[in-house]
Formats: structure tokens, C-alpha cells, sequence
């Protein structure tokens, strides 16, 4: 074969250097702007009839079609000699004298990630052969599995590697040619010499013509326990390369034992929160044992120490480290600390930023206590922090500040990320908080269609913008108004809870959290005649007063009414809610469609904020189960008697953005598609003609994302 032996020589291969298109009967190809751009004549996958185990190895399923050794020999021996044209190389496609010839592909699946201290990661060894003509299904694995190198040299040579081979070996032969083989010529029973399950799988003749497989696509498998895999695939179609790799890999996860490969989708997510316009580090957050002075002690290498009181990041120079007491206020644009610093109040029990509903009514399932709010803490904390707030704004406490930019990240010692940006589809700006610790969210043994890759996509292209309405501004503000001063103390259904909780809306002991929980019907814990009377309230009352809550600061006291209006039109007062005289904006979020084809839309909190996202996994991921006792550094809150570590086994990501076909609606997807070096499968190429006929069209044109629309001018 012609050995691929290095990344990226599949891809020069797959067409002509001096050509952007080559074809045969199977395939077409083009060079693109972006990349490569396959379209193979079997572009979608099929799950019946196409899996076939041959006997005699480990047990067959019964789902699966049963092959007899003697009919995988065959259907072996003419994988391996395709039709001549089938063995055209692409790259030879325009010399006057073609190379014919196999091409294979070493890789290195990883099957059981590394454990420091328990076990080293092992990969399993797969050896792909490829008539010529499909050197670009190659090009598909390699990009997501990584090229194993040359295999006849000792450095590659999963059988020297004894610490870091799992012991399985694979390999995957694509024939499509096989679909025209006669079940007769790979020694096929007739129907009257079968067994009752060859009659069933389709594994025996009536007719002397009859193809195998009825002329299908298919993949055949010779396994056993060993841990040697042999996999003919009759087919050209990309994704079933990939799935057989995957089948592979868990093939050698479950022989090898305490690991697994599991169909997965997983993000890393980093909660965010809308912080409104002002944050003070001491009256707001919760106070971690975290200083500046500690960081830079850490971590100064890596930061230009400014004697102000904060750094900024070698590498990026939009990233600031600030100081533990820092103050950010959006409406002066101004970041500033305290020149000396107040001695560090006791260490709080959770981290920063991680839950916005009030103390003691939200804890997690395993019964531990409740999150520290980012926003809220109790009258006790609050109290010596509200006194050293207070004196950190005296003229007696002189202070270090800076002007706050757009496009800065400024990172509290705790990790806690704060940045300014523009409020969707308004004017105003908001300042947003990240928190420093992200949660792995991981979706394991998970089905097609089962959302693996919705995990880990943003909601943001699915939240949409718009006014705040109210449809009478004195009516509906007058109700707000009743709904603030009353007495919610008699609300339970348990007597026993009555008087406990005597907090009014507007204090700073609620969070807008405890508000939407206190206006919402609840059978189990409030009383009937409660219930009723929730239930009577407008919603868009209740809106208006999350949005009055969300506002609302304490020095106002009870003339909150003033800082909202609405415009006098034509001398009515109009709809549009302001907020000291700025356009408010409500946000809603997409969730498929009525069936009239109109979107489905509902409101979210006026302080939510989709959380960031870091993709880890999408589709094939490997884990290794380990005892407790192995592990070291573990959370002490941890109490199971094993812990899994999975690893994502892709180096590149597979991905079908199925709703880009609405222009602008996938932002991802659109970025990704306008950048270069991409392998495209399944799409219409577009020529020079077509590129200008889409920028004619303006209206269309511009409802795509920018980055597309750069992409078409520059074409």
C-alpha cells in the first residue's frame, strides 16, 4: 500500500494539485475556499441490514446477521482485489499515466485514559486499507483520530509499546465494490440447505443472480477474543468510517476491563450572571481566602506586575488581575481598590458566584447545604462588610482605579471573571460575572438524536430580544406596587411556617430567585386561598415586578416608581417600559416549533445570562473506573467508593449543524464554516457566478452572520 505515514498527506492526495475537482463512480470532489468538499454517491447512513458478524469468534447478537466463515473468506479475498478504476488515485487524476494502487492509514484510538498513580493511558492499534479512489475517507478519520505514523517503524509499533497498548488490534477494509457480489460465489447455502437463522438473516440463495446482501451497503466483522478485529466496510459513506472505529474502540475498552467507550456529549460549563451595572467585591461577594498578593506570588511569571495594584496577563493583554477588594462601576466606567488593602474577612463556605436563589431554598440532590449566592448574603455576613464598604468609599481610604474597557477581562484572585459587554438588541451595556470553576457536564450511553451535541452548544443563538411592554403604565405599576407592600407571612399550608418569613420583596435578604419562587403556585407548600390568589395575578404584573426587583437599589427606598416611564405618544403614554430613561430589553428563548411552523418562545429572568461554554466531547469518549482509595486531592465531600475519569477520543470534532440552513441563526457554525482547512461532506458547491448573484440579493444576504458575508465578498 501507499503508507500515509504523516498528517495531511491523505488531504494533498484526495485531488489533483493542479485541478479543484475530481470524480469517479462513487465520489465527487472539490477544492473549495475553505477546504475540501467530498460528496460520495452514499450520503446518509442506514442502520438495517447493514451489520453483519461472521461466526465462530466471540457470541453474535441477535439483532445482527450471522456470516459463515467460509462466506467472510470470500467476501475477503475480493475486498482486496477492487476493479481498476476503483484504484485511481486522485492526485494522478490529470497526468496522462494514472497511479493505481491501495493507500492505508495507522491510527491510535485511545481506549482507557491515563490515571497518574493508577494507570497509564493505553491505545488500541487500527490499520485502515483503502482502494485510491477513497484516499479521502482516510483524510475523514485521520482528521479526528490523528495519524499513527509509518507502522513498519519501530517508534509506531503498538507491539514494542507494552506500557501504553491495550493488546487489541484492528482493521478496516473499505470495499464498496462487495455490494455486486453473488451470494453463490461466497459460498452461500440454498435456501433449502439453510438454517432457520441463514433463511432469516438473508444468508442463503433461491435464484443464482441474487447480490449478497440484496445490492446494500453493509459492514462485516471477523472478532474474537484475542482482541483482533478484522471489519469490511461496503461503503463509501464517511460517518460509517468513524462509527467503526468507535465500535472498535469499545470492542477493546470492554475486553480490556474497568473501562468503557461511552457515546458521548460533554462541556465544561463556567455559570455566568448578569450583574447589572455595579459590583463590590466586599459587600457582594461572598470572601474567599484568596488575595492578590497571593496570585502574584503564584502565578507572577506569567503576569506584568503593575505597583498600582493589579497585572496584566504575558500572553493576553485584554486579561487583568485585580485586586480581592475591587469595586466596578458601569456607570462611571471605572474599576478601583482600595490602596490599602482591609485585613481578609473569615473564608465563606462555597464559591463565588455560584447561585442566584436565596439562603437555605435551593440545595443540591445529595442533601448538601445550599450554594453561597454571588449576589446575596445574610444580615450577619453583610454587616461588617456593608461598615468596610462604606469606609473604602471615605474620604479617609484612598483609592487605586482605572478606566473600565470593552473587550477587558478583569479576573478577581478566586478566579471570578467579570467584563463589560452591550445588551442584545439595545443600547445599554451590562456588567457580566463568570465564575472561576467550571462543572464537566457530561452526557454518557446516550442514543442518535439523544442531544450529545446540544450540550454542548451555547443557547445563544437561541435567544431572541425585545421591549418591555406594559399595556397600562399607572394601572399596571399601581399592582406592582400592591404586590410589593403586602404581607406574604400567612402563605403556607403548614401553620407551623406562618410568621417565619417576614421579608418584604424589595429586601436585599431576597434575591429575584426568592421572588419568582414566592409568586409562583406551589399545592405542596402554600395554601389553597394563596394559590388562588397567585393565580390571579396578570403575568406580565409579575414580569414588571421582577424587573422593578431587578433594579431596584436600596437608597431609594419607597420612591422606586420615579425611575421608570414610559413615552408620551401623541399624547397617550405609550407601551415601552424605561428604566431612568433608557429602553428596557426582555429576553426570550426559542424551543421549537407550534404546528403552524411559528417559533415557540418564553421569557427568561431579566438577570440571566447563558453560561460559557468549552466543548470536551461530542461523540466518542473513553473512561477508566478507579477505587477512591488510588486517588488522591479528591473533593473531601466526596464519599463514593469509586470515581470514572472519561477523555474525549477525538482530536477534531464531527459535526452536523443542522440549523444553519436558517441564514444567521447558527453563529458557531457559520464562523466555523467561513475559516479554512475544513473537510466538507454532503453539500452544493458554489461557484463564482452564484457568489455574486448572493451579494445582489441584499436582503437575504444580509441576514447572515458577518464572518459568512466577508467570506462570500472575498470569494
Amino acid at each position: 500500500t501507499f503508507v500515509l505515514d504523516r498528517a495531511g498527506l491523505a488531504r494533498a492526495l484526495s485531488l489533483p494539485p493542479d485541478q479543484d475537482l475530481f470524480t469517479s463512480d462513487i465520489l465527487t470532489s472539490y477544492r473549495v475556499k475553505q477546504g475540501v468538499l467530498h460528496n460520495p454517491k452514499s450520503d446518509r447512513r442506514t442502520t438495517e441490514g447493514v451489520f453483519h458478524v461472521t461466526e465462530g469468534g466471540l457470541p453474535i447478537p441477535d439483532d445482527k446477521k450471522a456470516v459463515p466463515k467460509r462466506t467472510f473468506a470470500e467476501l475477503l479475498q475480493v475486498a482486496l482485489q477492487p476493479p481498476a478504476d476503483m484504484m485511481r488515485l486522485p492526485f494522478t487524476a490529470s497526468q496522462s499515466e494514472e497511479a493505481r494502487c491501495h493507500v492505508s492509514l495507522l491510527l491510535r484510538p485511545l481506549v482507557v485514559p491515563s490515571v497518574p498513580g493508577f494507570i497509564p493511558e493505553k491505545r488500541m492499534e487500527t490499520r485502515f486499507f483503502a482502494p485510491g479512489n477513497l484516499v479521502s475517507n482516510l483524510d475523514f478519520v485521520e482528521t479526528i483520530f490523528g495519524n499513527g505514523g509509518d507502522p513498519f517503524l519501530p517508534e509506531n509499533d503498538a507491539g514494542l509499546d507494552v506500557e501504553h497498548w491495550s493488546g487489541h488490534t484492528g482493521c478496516v477494509i473499505l470495499a464498496p465494490h462487495l455490494i455486486r457480489v453473488k451470494k453463490r460465489d461466497v459460498g452461500l447455502p440454498k435456501w433449502d440447505d439453510a438454517t432457520e437463522r441463514q433463511r432469516r438473516d438473508g444468508m442463503c440463495w433461491k435464484t443464482e443472480d441474487e447480490l449478497y446482501n440484496g445490492g446494500n451497503a453493509f459492514k462485516l466483522t471477523a472478532r474474537d477474543e484475542r482482541g483482533v478485529v478484522v471489519t469490511i466496510i461496503a461503503d463509501n459513506y464517511f460517518g460509517y468510517c468513524k462509527k467503526e472505529v468507535k465500535t472498535q474502540i469499545s470492542y477493546a475498552a470492554n475486553l480490556f476491563g474497568l473501562a468503557e467507550e461511552e457515546h458521548a456529549g460533554g462541556a465544561l460549563v463556567f455559570p455566568s450572571y448578569d450583574l447589572g451595572e455595579e459590583l463590590i467585591g466586599r459587600k457582594h461577594m461572598p470572601q474567599l481566602d484568596y488575595s492578590f498578593e497571593e496570585v502574584v506570588k503564584l502565578y507572577g511569571a506569567m503576569m506584568d506586575v503593575k505597583p498600582e495594584g493589579y497585572a496584566i496577563d504575558k500572553k493576553n493583554h485584554d486579561l487583568i488581575y485585580v485586586d480581592e477588594h475591587v469595586q466596578f462601576d458601569l456607570r462611571e466606567q471605572k474599576v478601583s481598590w482600595p490602596i490599602t488593602n482591609f485585613t481578609p474577612s473569615p473564608p465563606s463556605d462555597g464559591g463565588e458566584g455560584r447561585g442566584e436563589e436565596e439562603r437555605g431554598e435551593r440545595s443540591s440532590a445529595d442533601g448538601a447545604p445550599p450554594l453561597p449566592s454571588p449576589l446575596l448574603r445574610s444580615a450577619e455576613e453583610r454587616e461588617p462588610d456593608a461598615r468596610l464598604a462604606a469606609a473604602a468609599t471615605s474620604q479617609s481610604v484612598r483609592m487605586h482605579s482605572m478606566k473600565m474597557q470593552a473587550g477587558k477581562v478583569y479576573v478577581r484572585p478566586s478566579g471570578y471573571k467579570v467584563h463589560m459587554e452591550r445588551i442584545p438588541g439595545s443600547k445599554n451595556w451590562r456588567l457580566v460575572g463568570t465564575v472561576g470553576e467550571g462543572v464537566f457536564c457530561h452526557k454518557p450511553c446516550t442514543v442518535s438524536g439523544g442531544g450529545k451535541s446540544e450540550i454542548s452548544k451555547a443557547v445563544t443563538d437561541s435567544v431572541l430580544q425585545g421591549p418591555v411592554f406594559v399595556a397600562d403604565f399607572k394601572k399596571d405599576f399601581a399592582l406592582v406596587d400592591e404586590l410589593i407592600q403586602r404581607d406574604y407571612r400567612h402563605r403556607f399550608k403548614d401553620a407551623a411556617k406562618n410568621n417565619q418569613d417576614s421579608r418584604p420583596i424589595l429586601s436585599h435578604e431576597r434575591s429575584i430567585g426568592s421572588v419568582i419562587k414566592l409568586l409562583t403556585p406551589a399545592s405542596r407548600e402554600y395554601s389553597a386561598e394563596f394559590n388562588t390568589w397567585l393565580r390571579g395575578i396578570p403575568q406580565h404584573v409579575k414580569e414588571l415586578l421582577f424587573v422593578v426587583k431587578r433594579f431596584y437599589q436600596p437608597e431609594w427606598g419607597g420612591d422606586w416608581r420615579k425611575h421608570f416611564s414610559v413615552d408620551v405618544i401623541n399624547g397617550v403614554p405609550g407601551n415601552e417600559l424605561k428604566f431612568e430613561n433608557r429602553k428596557l430589553v426582555a429576553s426570550f428563548v426559542r424551543i421549537g416549533y407550534e404546528a403552524d411552523g411559528s417559533w415557540r418562545t418564553f421569557g427568561l429572568r431579566s438577570d440571566f445570562h447563558p453560561a460559557a461554554k468549552i466543548q470536551m466531547e461530542d461523540d466518542i469518549t473513553a473512561s477508566v473506573v478507579v477505587p477512591v482509595e488510588k486517588l488522591s486531592g479528591l473533593n473531601p465531600t466526596f464519599n463514593n467508593p469509586c470515581a470514572k475519569f472519561s477523555q474525549n477520543c477525538e482530536n477534531r470534532l464531527f459535526q452536523r449543524p443542522d440549523d444553519a440552513i436558517h441564514r444567521g441563526y447558527d453563529k458557531q457554525a457559520e464562523l466555523d464554516f467561513s475559516r479554512g482547512g475544513n473537510f466538507f461532506s454532503n453539500y452544493e458547491p458554489l461557484d463564482l457566478e452564484t457568489a455574486k448573484q448572493m451579494l445582489e440579493d441584499v436582503i437575504e444576504f444580509s441576514q447572515y452572520t458577518e464572518p459568512v458575508q466577508r467570506l462570500i465578498r472575498e470569494y
